[in-house]
């Protein structure tokens, strides 16, 4: 039986994301939004997962919310606040639809996250609890799988990895009427001389920096920009991830 997304793979997660550079990420933040280094900031990071950004956040010297619909990466996240000594707010709540009491000068949601909304609907929601979260001169920003992106480097493809004591099968399938992929992940983690098999199976919506920046607009962002992944370069046709900052 295969499980709801980020669920029983949260103890194997940063098994499977060990060579994501997290530092990198958060520096081109500071970059994008130089007031980082300069003065204590409220930041939400929004579907942190196992909580390896928000740690950053902290370790910076921010007050940080970490925010999840997944228990269990949650579960995980806590465990590094506190192997880590940091303090970080956590909330259990959907990006799709939330509230935070204080508000914030930054809101980020980082590694594709946006994608797991499958509806343009659910995208305006989560957009404007951001606009609502942000204080008057906050800045959101995130990132996002292109429609090319996806269909590309995604596809129809079938990859096989072994990540120490965790084997993975990641199976895709690219649907281009719905612009959606699908991703059947099954991994086989050694306990003492059995493997266990999990299944999950996750969804990401390609959309175009096109359609994200005029559901931006319609909830009322002031100002947006959009660059190629971790530059300050304008996107093409061609990129397949697109970051984007985007000012109340």
């Amino acid at each position: 039986m295969k499980s709801p997304p980020f669920t029983v793979i949260a103890p194997y997660y940063d098994t499977l994301m060990a060579d994501v550079d997290y530092e990198d990420w958060v520096e081109y933040i500071a970059r994008l939004y130089p007031v980082y280094g300069s003065r204590r900031l409220r930041i939400l990071d929004m579907a942190c997962g196992t909580g390896t950004c928000a740690a950053l956040f902290s370790k910076a010297g921010h007050d940080v919310v970490a925010l999840d619909s997944s228990s269990q990466m949650l579960g995980v996240a806590r465990k590094r606040f506190a192997s880590e000594r940091v303090k970080v707010e956590v909330v259990h709540e959907d990006m799709r639809s939330f509230e935070i009491k204080e508000k914030v000068d930054l809101a980020t949601c980082l590694f594709d996250s946006i994608n797991n909304i499958t509806s343009e609907n659910d995208l305006s929601s989560c957009f404007r609890c951001v606009l609502e979260t942000l204080n008057d001169s906050g800045v959101f920003i995130f990132d996002i799988n292109t429609e090319y992106g996806l269909s590309t480097f995604w596809g129809d493809k079938t990859v096989v990895r072994e990540d120490g004591h965790v084997f993975s099968i990641w199976r895709n399938k690219w649907d281009s009427r719905r612009r959606l992929a699908v991703l059947n992940l099954t991994l086989f983690v050694k306990e003492d001389d059995i493997y266990r098999r999990i299944d999950e199976v996750h969804e990401e919506k390609g959309y175009s920096g096109k359609d994200v920046l005029s559901v931006l607009q319609e909830v009322g962002f002031r100002e947006v920009s959009m660059f190629k992944h971790l530059t300050t370069e304008r996107p093409s046709k061609v990129t397949g991830r697109i970051m984007f900052k985007a000012e109340r």
